[in-house]
């Protein structure tokens, strides 16, 4: 979509608040955006994976809205940048730019399993049709982390304090999740609610499935059909235990 497009959009329809800028080169595009919004300003929000992160904000990003594996890291180099504390920005950028990239191969299985490392889940299992992290590639990750953050043992939290990276005493896995806790019984229907529980179960949730009686959800008789549920069912259902049919 061009610049002039996406401003003309901002103009004309009030109810767009927020921009996420992703098509290269973002830097620029961005820049060209915050000079056209002369009438209306909305934040523009920084994606890709955050690998032109800095140049963005630079540039006038208010933020990102991207996936990284240290979301910590995100918040501190948008601290640095909004209190002009360029050198400390740079450092971090630096420091981390490696593990951003690494990343940025397809799919999701180098920041599962990063998170797993991290303690925040329990499994870096990639569901069907995605692939797990093949055993070269994990070597790598490993290796990666370790120049990134030397002496780190995983799982482990850290916290970000202006550009330097402090230990934080404690373990991620000394801190029972709340998703872990409690059973969750999984009253909704159709997708969007289905999706939040398939969610939770991948973070360690153990969710029970309730149906109405008789016909159960509305999306199991839809297509495409892959008996005794629809896929959008079966998909949506991953990792839940079915409950009797309840009124």
């Amino acid at each position: 979509m061009s610049v002039e497009l996406m401003l003309r959009i901002v103009r004309e329809i009030p109810g767009v608040a927020c921009i996420k800028e992703e098509a290269p080169p973002t830097p620029a595009r961005i820049a060209a955006l915050i000079r056209g919004m002369t009438n209306r300003r909305v934040p523009i929000l920084t994606g890709l994976g955050a690998l032109y992160g800095l140049f963005d904000l630079e540039c006038g990003s208010s933020g990102f809205m991207t996936g990284f594996a240290f979301p910590e890291v995100l918040i501190a180099l948008v601290r640095a940048v909004r209190e002009n504390r360029t050198g400390d920005a740079w450092d971090l950028y630096r420091r981390f730019l490696p593990l951003i990239v690494f990343e940025q191969q397809p799919g999701v299985a180098v920041r599962k399993e990063i998170l797993r490392m991290r303690g925040l889940i329990t499994s870096g299992r990639v569901r069907h049709p995605g692939s797990g992290l093949n055993p070269g590639a994990a070597e790598q990750l490993r290796a990666l982390l370790d120049r990134t953050l030397p002496g780190w043992t995983l799982p482990g939290r850290w916290r970000f304090e202006r550009a330097g990276i402090d230990r934080e005493s404690g373990s991620g896995g000394d801190h029972e999740r709340a998703a872990e806790r409690d059973p969750c019984a999984r009253l909704s229907r159709v997708l969007a609610g289905p999706f939040c529980t398939m969610i939770l179960g991948d973070l360690g949730a153990d969710v029970i499935k309730v149906e109405r009686p008789e016909t159960g959800d509305d999306t199991r008789n839809g297509a495409p059909l892959s008996p005794p549920a629809s896929r959008p069912t079966t998909s949506a259902s991953t990792g839940t235990k079915e409950a009797s049919r309840w009124t």
